[in-house]
């Protein structure tokens, strides 16, 4: 009898995916629980305390190439994690991943969240007064923000329809539609499509981020590429705003 309960407990053990890196009970539960609902708990109370998980998110993304690897999605959420909290230490592991082939053949062969994230860096330096000198500069990311409509083109009527009827939809609402509690894969594309071209603030930022964790691994990618774009601008639009308070 004890033989048998220490073989069903190694099994078990072996049973448990293994990323290579220890993290805190939070960060661990949004990188592997199999229950949406459990991991969007998580996710919320590492944004409750971020300086708890800073450094641990730091460290996995580094570790990638120089422990045993973890999942490259896993990998994908912590860079994610890194560009909304935007810690000066993530600049230099994240940027040191695009020499990683390994990861790069996986995760870049379209939009790439290495350059999601150092691009989110880059905009969040907007935010320097300093920066605005040039008021035609200002200007031209002003006009970035403008509310466009999506150009795509359906030949299927319903599926026309359906994006006109996502192009009503308000921000609160498109999110909830893009997200994973959502299990049709058109819907949560198409909304993600209409908030990248319709974000104009940042209200929601925290909630766009949640949309790139819980990302759809389509075999092109689009769902990631509208939702980095979403995100880019409501970051545009926090870096301006903040630029205008800093002037003052």
């Amino acid at each position: 009898m004890k033989k048998n309960f220490l073989c069903a407990l190694l099994l078990l053990i072996v049973a448990i995916p293994n990323y290579g890196v220890t993290f805190s009970d939070a960060l661990d539960r949004l990188l592997r629980a199999s229950r949406v609902e459990e991991r969007r708990t998580a996710f919320l109370e590492v944004l409750e305390n971020p300086d708890k998980y800073a450094d641990q998110i730091v460290k996995g993304i580094a570790d990638w190439q120089t422990t045993e690897k973890y999942s490259v999605e896993a990998l994908d959420k912590l860079i994610y994690l890194a560009a909304l909290l935007k810690r000066d230490e993530s600049y230099a592991p994240i940027k040191a991943l695009s020499l990683d082939s390994e990861y790069t053949e996986h995760e870049c062969i379209y939009d790439c969240p290495i350059n999601f994230a150092l691009a989110v860096f880059d905009i969040s330096k907007l935010s320097k007064p300093l920066l605005w000198t040039d008021t035609d500069l200002r200007e031209y990311y002003e006009r970035s923000l403008k509310r466009t409509r999506s150009g795509i083109l359906f030949a299927r009527t319903e599926d026309q329809e359906l994006l006109n009827k996502t192009e009503t939809l308000n921000e609160d609402d498109l999110i909830l539609q893009a997200g994973p509690f959502n299990g049709d894969y058109k819907e949560r594309w198409l909304a993600v499509e209409v908030l990248s071209h319709t974000v104009s603030d940042d209200r929601c930022l925290i909630e766009l981020y949640w949309l790139a964790i819980e990302e759809i691994h389509d075999a092109s990618c689009q769902y990631r590429c509208a939702i980095y774009a979403a995100i880019k601008r409501a970051e545009m639009a926090k870096a301006l705003r903040s630029n205008w308070e800093n002037a003052r």
